[in-house]
C-alpha cells in the first residue's frame, strides 16, 4: 500500500472497466430492443427490454452459450419480467460483442413470433 502499487492497479482496472462499460452500452443500444438502459458505469447494465420476456430470451440465449441474469430476481413485487442484468466484468471485449449480438438476434426472433 505504501509503495503506491495499489493505486496504480486501481487506476489501470478503472480504465479497463470503463472501456468494457462503454463498449457494452454502445452494443446494447445498437443490437438489443430496449426501452431504457440503467447504469452509469460499474460492472453491469440493467436493461428494460421492449416487449420481450427475459426468461424466454435467456432460454434461447443459453442454447447459444450466452447467459445473463433475468431482472425479475431483483424485484419483490413480481415485476421485472421484461428486464435483464448484463454483467461484463469477467468477459473479454470479443465475448462482450459476440454475446450482445446473440442476445439481440434472439430478442428480435422473439419479437417476430
Amino acid at each position: 500500500m505504501k509503495s503506491g502499487g495499489f493505486e496504480k492497479y486501481v487506476k489501470k482496472v478503472r480504465g479497463i472497466y470503463r472501456e468494457k462499460y462503454n463498449l457494452c452500452r454502445k452494443l446494447v443500444e445498437k443490437y438489443i430492443p430496449h426501452k431504457f438502459i440503467l447504469g452509469d458505469g460499474g460492472l453491469y447494465l440493467f436493461i428494460k427490454l421492449d416487449g420481450i420476456e427475459a426468461r424466454s430470451l435467456l432460454e434461447r440465449c443459453y442454447k447459444r452459450n450466452v447467459i445473463f441474469t433475468p431482472g425479475d430476481i431483483f424485484y419483490t413485487d413480481g415485476n421485472g419480467g421484461d428486464s435483464i442484468r448484463l454483467g461484463f466484468s469477467r468477459t473479454s471485449m470479443k465475448d462482450i460483442e459476440n454475446g450482445i449480438k446473440i442476445i439481440g438476434e434472439e430478442a428480435r426472433a422473439l419479437l417476430r413470433k
